[in-house]
């Protein structure tokens, strides 16, 4: 079997996020050291525990080089040289190669297309069996990656009318990290439920998924951001300019100006796809 050899290109963006991550966490260690009663909030602990969780997840994510002989040899900075047969890999995509017990990052490298069209020659060679792919990946990275962005929307927008309308839910204060977990885990659980249904009833034709629902689908996916987004930003700016005062003080109209915000947005957004899929399809005739 003739020998082939990967070495990653990792982006400068990816690297520049590696060092805000080391000087944030030293910064906020030096900050504990200096004032030790840090230390007894939560919120403090949490976040030396998250930007330890990030280094050392970056830290295995990395690597030098991907060897494919008869067998792939991943070769990592900090860590002995992965040995991974091929019958172990089910799935892949930009981000990464799913293996039966684990997974190849390739989100951060700029030539992961190179990788993938080695692996697509794996396939055509008959090393990898095609029956073990599952085409499954693509779903599950794009149904986590909307979610993750609607239910943060949403949260942000529930934090925001809840600042500036000075309602509290449960008399939690609206900056409070917990609170803002809570309603995010909450909203991407419900979003990426309602979506891994849609994604396993797709219909597919040859192992394509049917494009057109799939195009449907991001349009009221992409307009409901653009939605939240605008109703928010708008609403949080006259509350800073204090346009809010006076004559829609009080909390109902606050939020009121907010759904006809969204819904305006939203209408907008949604007869803009419209028009563009009828000038679209109009082209392909």
């Amino acid at each position: 079997m003739q020998e082939i050899i990967f070495v990653p290109k990792y982006s400068l963006k990816l690297r520049i996020s590696f060092c805000v991550i080391v000087v944030l966490l030293s910064a906020q260690i030096l900050v504990g050291t200096i004032e030790p009663q840090l230390f007894l909030h939560l919120e403090f602990i949490a976040f030396i525990v998250f930007w330890i969780l990030l280094l050392v997840s970056s830290c295995l994510t990395v690597y030098k080089k991907i060897t494919f002989k008869n067998k792939i040899y991943v070769e990592r900075y900090f860590l002995k040289t992965w040995v991974i047969p091929y019958s172990s890999i089910e799935d892949y995509s930009g981000l990464k190669i799913k293996l039966n017990k684990w997974f190849i990052a390739t989100n951060g490298m700029e030539n992961a297309g190179e990788l993938i069209r080695i692996l697509d020659s794996k396939i055509d060679e008959g090393v990898i069996g095609e029956e073990q792919i599952e085409n499954e990946l693509w779903k599950h990275e794009e149904n986590g990656g909307m979610s993750s962005v609607l239910s943060f929307l949403v949260t942000l927008s529930i934090t925001t009318l809840m600042t500036v309308t000075e309602v509290r839910l449960f008399e939690i204060e609206p900056d409070n990290l917990i609170l803002f977990l809570i309603v995010f885990l909450s909203f991407y659980f419900c979003f990426y439920t309602y979506n891994k249904k849609f994604y396993k009833d797709i219909n597919e034709f040859e192992n394509e998924p049917d494009y057109d629902l799939l195009g449907k689908k991001l349009d009221n996916e992409m307009s409901l951001i653009y939605s939240f987004v605008a109703s928010t930003v708008i609403i949080l700016g006259l509350d800073i300019l204090q346009i809010r005062l006076g004559y829609i003080d009080h909390e109902i109209f606050i939020i009121v100006i907010w759904i006809a915000i969204f819904l305006g947005t939203y209408l907008i957004s949604r007869l803009y796809y419209k028009h563009r899929n009828e000038i679209e399809e109009e082209t392909d005739w």
